[in-house]
């Protein structure tokens, strides 16, 4: 048994948790994950009417009495899926955990939290994961191209199998702000030096100096 935040939130042996896969997600592969210590997530959409995910969950249930959960993919439609009805059949049979996609699930987050339920929300940027954190998300998975992440401004989908790196969303911030510092300490030296300093970007335009610079050329830093 390994543990780390992550099995003590779920409440699993090993730190591996299988997401969301649509069509392939059921009640077969969360439960043998689930069954081999990890947790797994079915994908809610697989299933047309909320009726066949309540189903899906009873048949989990018969097939492991470990953890496991629910993901929830919020996509642009013409035709949106009943979310809250989806949401309240999980709520009804019990479901713990539950795993966010596609768009930001705040609007849902009153309904799953005043249940009790657990949110992991499928992120892929930092930004994206901090503002997971504030509107409420117990944990996100960050995950790339390969997982089909959209990153911001990108149009390419590269890759079809899942893999995500899942982590503590404290992990981020604290390296955030550690390197924001890390970074100030630094001009702020290179502010102290006699000699001229300058950062060029690979474009060729100016993106720091010091104060020497400005000294030297008599020029002021919006040159």
């Amino acid at each position: 048994m390994l543990r780390t935040r992550i099995t003590d939130l779920f409440g699993i042996d090993r730190p591996i948790v299988q997401g969301g896969l649509m069509w392939i997600a059921r009640s077969e592969l969360a439960s043998a994950v689930g069954n081999a210590g990890g947790i797994g997530f079915m994908t809610a959409l697989s299933f047309p009417e909320p009726d066949g995910l309540r189903a899906e969950i009873r048949k989990c249930r018969e097939l492991t009495d470990k953890p496991f959960g629910v993901n929830l993919t919020f996509l642009p439609s013409l035709r949106q899926p009943d979310y809250p009805a989806y949401i309240h059949v999980c709520i009804e049979e019990g479901i713990r955990f539950i795993e966010t996609a596609g768009r930001n699930p705040e609007p849902y987050m009153d309904q799953l939290k005043s249940a009790g339920i657990k949110v992991i929300h499928k992120c892929t940027s930092v930004r994206h994961a901090v503002k997971a954190e504030t509107i409420g998300c117990d944990a996100v998975s960050i995950d790339g191209f390969e997982a089909a992440g959209h990153h911001p401004g990108e149009k390419a989908q590269v890759g079809s199998k899942g893999f995500g790196c899942l982590i503590d969303i404290t992990v981020l911030k604290n390296r955030e702000a550690a390197l924001s510092e890390t970074e100030e300490n630094y001009r702020i030296v290179l502010n102290d030096i006699e000699d001229g300093y300058v950062e060029n970007d690979l474009s060729g335009n100016t993106v720091f100096c010091n104060d020497a610079v400005c000294r030297i050329f008599g020029v002021s830093r919006e040159w």
